[in-house]
């Protein structure tokens, strides 16, 4: 699992949110010896995919950076959906009997109080996977799509749909079409607002005034206009 969201797991006093005094990074690496917690890029590139390890990857306290920001920063602190899609991919193709990998393109890695507390012997009381899935399972949290919109910033949620379409695209790069199902699904639709009147030869991002004129970036401008 990688993704965000570290403070929902650290107790305040490691300057998480969580108040029951639980670190649950901690008490899941705990639980056996091949358990990896990573915590920033230097961590990140040092995984060298290994059968029968488990990885953790909680780069940042809550979600995420835009990666546009950090572009614009000249600064990478994290690391990219698609980069951590193809680490889980590398890591779970160990695997004889096949995997079950979600990509996810919002939120981050959130454990509440409520759902994670202690049992009787102390320990972290985990959600468990469906039956179903009894075979390795991956979850990647990562692009901040939905976040950009609802602050109307055009250009930061379409550089982060870029994100999700190149996890999807190194997906299909990496796995065989004749044994593996992508699926590509959301689980709500999402609005924007295009105050004033665009003459026809002007971009939409027009509408966005924190990232004015367009930024030199590798989101291809003729997939967003």
């Amino acid at each position: 699992m990688m993704g965000g969201g570290s403070g929902y797991l650290m107790d305040k006093s490691r300057n998480g949110s969580r108040s029951d005094g639980l670190n649950v990074d901690l008490e899941w690496q705990k639980l056996s010896d091949n358990r990896r917690v990573l915590r920033n890029m230097l961590d990140f590139d040092e995984v060298i995919a290994a059968a029968n390890e488990k990885l953790l990857g909680i780069f940042s306290p809550s979600h995420l950076p835009y990666y546009l920001d950090e572009l614009l920063a000249g600064a990478k602190t994290v690391p990219l959906l698609w980069e951590m899609t193809i680490k889980a991919i590398e890591q779970l193709q160990n695997e004889q009997n096949g995997y079950f990998l979600v990509v996810e393109a919002v939120l981050e890695i959130c454990a509440s109080e409520r759902n994670l507390k202690r049992n009787e012997n102390e320990s972290v009381r985990l959600i468990q996977c469906p039956q179903a899935l009894r075979n390795p399972m991956a979850r990647i949290v990562g692009g901040t799509i939905d976040i950009a919109e609802h602050e109307n910033m055009m250009h930061v949620a379409f550089k982060e749909v870029y994100d999700f379409e190149e996890a999807i695209r190194k997906a299909r790069e990496m796995t065989d079409a004749n044994e593996t199902l992508i699926i590509v699904t959301a689980d709500h639709g999402h609005a924007l607002t295009l105050p004033g009147y665009l003459d026809s030869d002007e971009t939409i991002f027009g509408s966005d005034s924190t990232l004015l004129p367009f930024p030199d970036v590798d989101c291809p401008r003729d997939r967003v206009q």
